[in-house]
């Protein structure tokens, strides 16, 4: 069977407990009778195996809409206005701006 997905890449990953997707990295590919499945990483550096219905490709750029973590440990929705490595400057929808890195990053 084919993967969609390589070692190596950055994908958005559904975190079943958040209902959302995180930042991570797959570094895993199992091979099954009914698809592969992908063991990611992700920002925080919790880990999961799930298939490819689970996972979509890394394009966050900026105008993208997010949920990102501010001071307090919450999620709170924004839009991205910029980008430097790993970490995003997220203008928020209160009026907050602030830079907020990969792990703080989720998308519904």
């Amino acid at each position: 069977m084919e993967s969609f997905y390589n070692v190596g890449d950055e994908v958005l990953a559904f975190w079943e407990r958040a209902k959302a997707h995180f930042i991570a990295t797959v570094v895993e590919i199992e091979q099954a009778q009914d698809g592969s499945r992908y063991r990611v990483v992700f920002a925080d550096n919790d880990s999961a195996v799930l298939d490819s219905a689970s996972l979509v490709p890394l394009n966050l750029q900026p105008g993208a809409k997010v949920a990102a973590k501010w001071n307090d440990g919450r999620f709170y929705p924004g839009t991205i206005a910029n980008k430097a490595g790993n970490a995003y400057f997220i203008e928020f929808e209160d009026g907050d701006k602030g830079w907020v890195a990969a792990s703080g990053i989720a998308v519904k």
